[in-house]
């Protein structure tokens, strides 16, 4: 399935109604039609729920690798049908590079083509989000991949991974794509200028009020393992934001340490209270992603909740 006729797909679902056929190859649309049907049966579905605490694995470079991750969260039935505690979510990482169609050596970064595959194919199945990389606050492409091609119709949500996101244009986004979740990375960048009282309590209540998680991230995706006195803070941050958010959690979690992980923090957040998320553990010495580590971690929290359920 070639990049262009997935454009062409995304961009004529959402501009033609249900009795708007485009005039050539009626056999092949009509066989697209049905598929936008499902996915936006799915996509009802999903919006109708609650905004619920997530399970996230993030960085998944391939179609192939998407398949098994699926079929991975049907084998602990992590499902966002019927979870109990967390819903899956699946977040795919974009930069400038991504939405532009120019190469990108990092492996964690889909090229366009095989990113739009694999949100098609998330869609309906899992909370599906891209995590967004900029280095200058750049807000003009992203609207331009989420409208003019369409993507905002086939994702769920949008982590923001850059410091200082412009609340102005995080405003017109969210007035623009109002069913789109917000996820909001809180890194030591903010601890370093607001420290970690009220004052940076009341700089994200004051200027990302439009965010719907707020994820404390110590590790940025680099495998730093989050410490017991940096969820101590959290905790208190998270406390103070009530109902306005959703926590999420990341750093540093991996298979071997991550039912001690969801010990700690649940002590301080509330038995499974909270999101949480991972990237870099799913990657192997050889820089190749390790469909093997993403089993063991799914495993290792199915065998948390069972524990947990049995207490």
């Amino acid at each position: 399935m070639s990049l262009e006729i997935l454009k062409l797909w995304l961009k004529e679902t959402i501009k033609n109604s249900e009795n708007e056929t485009p005039n050539e190859n009626k056999s092949y649309w009509d066989g697209w039609r049905d598929s936008r049907t499902s996915v936006i049966k799915k996509i009802n579905r999903l919006q109708k729920l609650k905004l619920k605490n997530y399970i996230g694995i993030t960085g998944c470079p391939t179609e192939s690798d998407l398949i098994e991750i699926l079929s991975l969260f049907g084998k602990y039935n992590i499902s966002i049908d019927y979870s109990t505690h967390h819903i899956p979510m699946l977040g795919f990482l974009v930069d400038n590079k991504t939405i532009k169609e120019k190469f990108n050596p990092k492996k964690a970064y889909p090229d366009l083509d095989e990113l739009t595959k694999m949100l098609v194919k998330a869609k309906g199945n899992v909370f599906s989000t891209i995590h967004y990389n900029s280095k200058n606050n750049e807000f003009d492409e992203l609207i331009y991949f989420l409208d003019d091609f369409g993507y905002s119709k086939i994702i769920d949500g949008i982590q923001f991974n850059f410091l200082y996101p412009d609340p102005k244009k995080l405003l017109i986004l969210k007035e623009k794509f109002p069913f789109l979740k917000f996820i909001f990375q809180l890194h030591k960048g903010y601890f370093e200028k607001y420290g970690g009282g009220y004052d940076i309590i009341r700089y994200i209540k004051k200027t990302y009020y439009m965010m719907d998680y707020i994820l404390f991230d110590s590790s940025r995706g680099k495998g730093v393992e989050i410490t017991s006195p940096q969820l101590k803070d959290y905790a208190q941050i998270g406390y103070a934001f009530n109902e306005e958010f959703k926590i999420g959690i990341a750093g540093g979690l991996k298979a071997h340490n991550l039912n001690e992980n969801l010990d700690e923090m649940s002590k301080h957040f509330g038995t499974l209270d909270f999101s949480f998320d991972a990237q870099s553990c799913f990657w192997n010495k050889n820089g190749e992603f390790d469909l093997s580590k993403v089993d063991c971690y799914l495993k290792k929290y199915n065998s948390f909740l069972n524990r947990w359920k049995t207490e």
